[in-house]
């Protein structure tokens, strides 16, 4: 085992239990209490982790995975996201294989609650360590990104995205497999933009759009609208950008 193996392993498991031991210190808690402290952990531990691993295991600033690097990127990062979550979202209503869900029936300061939860416990930590930790240690360029997509499809067999059987739960995986190599892209302009477009896809995703989960088929075409729409927008988001922190993508 090479040293670069054993540190994303690490980094690995030890984002398991950031995101698993805050549900179990809080499931005594009141509902919504248990949600906001739990999400509030995951991001809490995931930066502790990776602070840690930087500064001890591999002995490199903390700074260079990119968060001190236009932050403002979030913004651009969730507004391509809206786009391309919508107009996935659209395409796969008008063939049948997704419904509209709408807006919910509920008080704005309980959705941008939603929303905050959803960058605590999703957006930030995970782009922190697949984005940020894994993609630095691979050393950039493609066999980066195409390792760290599939690590981070790989992780997502075991999430419930609706999905119940093994084919629907494998077709997930390549849904998040490819999500995840649109935001590796995404990270050649900031992980802040990867950040950004983690949390605007989940955010619109789930609030306007359900993919039917009937048949694995239904699963798969709304799996390639989201992988073709996202990875074409970053894909030119990428190419703008002009930075030193960018991958190296040559063949």
């Amino acid at each position: 085992m090479t040293k670069t193996t054993g540190r994303i392993l690490l980094a690995l498991l030890g984002f398991l239990a950031c995101v698993f031991l805050p549900a179990l210190l809080t499931s005594g808690l009141p509902p919504m209490v248990a949600y906001l402290v739990g999400v509030t952990g995951v991001s809490a531990s995931a930066l502790a982790l990776v602070f840690l691993l930087r500064r001890y295991v591999d002995r490199e600033p903390f700074r260079e995975l990119g968060l001190r690097r236009k932050p403002a990127d979030v913004v651009t990062g969730f507004v391509i996201a809206a786009v391309t979550a919508l107009a996935a979202g659209g395409l796969a209503v008008l063939l049948g294989f997704a419904e509209w869900t709408g807006v919910p029936a509920v008080p704005m300061w309980l959705l941008l609650v939603k929303v905050l939860a959803i960058f605590l416990g999703q957006a930030f930590p995970e782009e922190l360590v697949f984005r940020g930790y894994v993609m630095t240690n691979l050393g950039g360029g493609w066999r980066a990104i195409v390792i760290s997509s599939v690590l981070f499809g790989a992780l997502h067999v075991f999430s419930n995205g609706g999905a119940t059987t093994v084919p629907e739960r494998l077709v997930y995986a390549l849904m998040a497999m490819g999500f995840g190599l649109a935001l590796a892209i995404c990270r050649g302009g900031s992980l802040w933009l990867a950040i950004g477009f983690h949390l605007g896809f989940n955010v619109f995703h789930q609030l306007f759009v359900t993919p039917k989960a009937s048949a694995p088929f239904e699963l798969t075409v709304f799996a390639g609208l989201v992988i073709a729409a996202g990875t074409i927008h970053l894909a030119r988001v990428w190419r703008k950008a002009k930075t030193v922190a960018a991958p190296r993508l040559d063949l």
